[in-house]
C-alpha cells in the first residue's frame, strides 16, 4: 500500500498544459505578487542549509511506518505513522505527548496556525481533533466523512480546516459546528496532496490522475488545471512568495511561478519515486524526499522561462522548461534505512521535520 492508494486514471501522455478558456481570476487580486522574473532571485545569505549532517537529530521512533509530519509550532513537530500514534516532540528531542489513536493507519496530520488543535486522518476515513493541551482524551471526530482514505490535511485558519481523500474529493470542514461545509469536485483519481495560499484563498491539489487544480477556497471553483502527464502528484506545497511546487511518481519536480505561468522542471527520482516536497519560504530551494534520500534543489540554478499556458487551453510551444542535465543530487541520506515518506519545514524557516519507513522521525536545524 502505497501513501497514493491508488489506481491510475491514465489521461495518455503529453506536454503539460492549462486547461480552461476564461481569464483567471486569481490575477485580479494579485497586484504585490512578485513578477515570474522575480520569482528566482538570489539566495539571501539568511536563508538556512538544513542538509547539514552536524545539525541532523533523531527525535523519535514509532512502532510503524511514518505518513506525516506537521509543526505546531516552531519548536515543536507532530507525526503520525502506521500504528495509529501521534507523536508530539520538541526540536530538543523531548516527547511532549505519544497517543494510541483509535485508528490503526494514519495518514495525514496537520495543525492549527495558533498551534492549540491537531487534525489527523487516514483509512478510517474521519477527521478527527485534537486539544494539544490534552490530546489524549480531546479526540473528537468530524461529521459527514470522506467514503474514502484521508490522504492529506490543510488549516486555513483555527476554526477552518481542508483535507484531501481517496474518493477524488476536496472538503473543507468547520471547527465549531463539526461538519463539512464544502467539497470540492473534479479530480479523476485520488487526490493525495493540498496546499493554501492563504493570502489569495487559493488552494492547489495534486492528484493521481496527474494533475494540479488550483481551486478558489471562497466560491469552491476550480480556477485552472495543470496537466503534468508524469504519474501521481504526490505532493504539492505554496511558498510564502506564491510559488508552487509539486513532485510525481515518476521522479520529478514542478516549480510554477506566482500566475502559474511558467514553470521549472527538475528530473529529481533518478527512477525513483518523489514522495513530498517543501518550499523554502522565500521560494529559492525545494526539498524533495525522494527513495531514502531528501534532495535539495536550489531553484535560482534552474529557471524554467518557457510558458506552460495562461489558462486558455494553449499548451505552449515548449511548456516543460525541462533541464536536460539538473545538477540535483541526494546531499544527505538518513541511513538508507527506508524511504522518507514526509517532510515539513517549521514556521520560521530554521527547520525541517522528516518522518520514514525506517519509523524514524528527524530535524534538521
Amino acid at each position: 500500500f502505497s501513501a497514493a492508494g491508488a489506481f491510475k486514471a491514465k489521461q495518455g501522455r503529453g506536454q503539460i498544459c492549462c486547461v480552461g478558456s476564461r481569464k483567471p481570476p486569481w490575477k485580479t487580486r494579485m497586484a504585490s505578487s512578485p513578477s515570474a522574473g522575480e520569482l528566482l532571485t538570489a539566495r539571501p545569505v539568511d536563508e538556512p542549509d538544513f542538509l547539514n549532517s552536524a545539525q541532523l537529530r533523531q527525535l523519535t521512533n514509532h512502532k510503524g511506518k511514518v505518513y506525516g509530519v506537521a509543526w505546531v509550532d516552531s519548536d515543536t513537530l507532530a507525526s503520525i505513522s502506521q500504528s495509529g500514534q501521534l507523536v508530539l516532540t520538541s526540536v530538543t528531542g523531548e516527547e511532549e505527548a505519544r497517543v494510541q489513536l483509535k485508528d490503526s493507519w494514519v495518514m495525514a496530520v496537520g495543525a492549527s496556525p495558533n498551534g492549540e488543535s491537531i487534525a489527523t486522518g487516514g483509512l478510517s476515513n474521519k477527521l478527527t481533533l485534537f486539544a494539544r493541551t490534552d490530546p489524549k482524551r480531546s479526540g473528537t471526530a468530524m461529521e459527514n466523512d470522506h467514503t474514502g482514505y484521508i490522504s492529506s490535511i490543510a488549516w486555513e485558519n483555527d476554526n477552518v480546516i481542508w483535507s484531501s481523500s481517496g474518493d477524488k474529493t476536496i472538503k473543507k470542514w468547520d471547527v465549531q459546528t463539526k461538519k463539512c461545509v464544502a467539497t470540492l469536485k473534479g479530480h479523476t483519481a485520488d487526490v493525495l496532496s493540498i496546499s493554501l495560499d492563504r493570502k489569495r484563498n487559493l488552494l492547489a491539489s495534486g492528484s493521481a490522475d496527474e494533475k494540479v487544480k488550483i481551486w478558489d477556497t471562497i466560491s469552491g471553483e476550480c480556477l485552472k488545471t495543470l496537466n503534468l502527464d508524469d504519474g501521481d502528484v504526490n505532493s504539492v506545497s505554496f511558498s510564502s512568495n506564491r510559488s508552487l511546487a509539486a513532485c510525481t511518481e515518476e521522479g520529478k519536480l514542478f516549480v510554477f511561478n506566482c500566475d502559474f505561468a511558467k514553470i521549472t522542471k527538475i528530473n529529481v527520482g533518478k527512477r525513483e519515486s518523489c514522495h513530498a516536497v517543501a518550499l523554502s519560504p522565500i521560494g529559492n530551494t525545494a526539498y524533495v524526499c525522494n527513495g531514502s534520500s531528501l534532495t535539495v534543489c536550489d531553484l535560482t540554478k534552474h529557471n524554467g522561462n518557457d510558458s506552460a499556458g495562461a489558462g486558455n487551453g494553449s499548451n505552449g510551444s515548449n511548456p516543460s522548461g525541462e533541464i536536460a542535465n539538473p545538477s540535483a543530487e541526494p546531499d544527505f541520506s538518513i541511513d538508507g534505512k527506508g524511504r522518507i515518506s514526509a517532510l515539513a519545514i517549521a514556521p520560521d524557516g530554521k527547520s525541517i521535520g522528516t518522518g520514514s519507513w525506517s519509523t524514524e522521525v528527524h530535524v534538521f536545524t
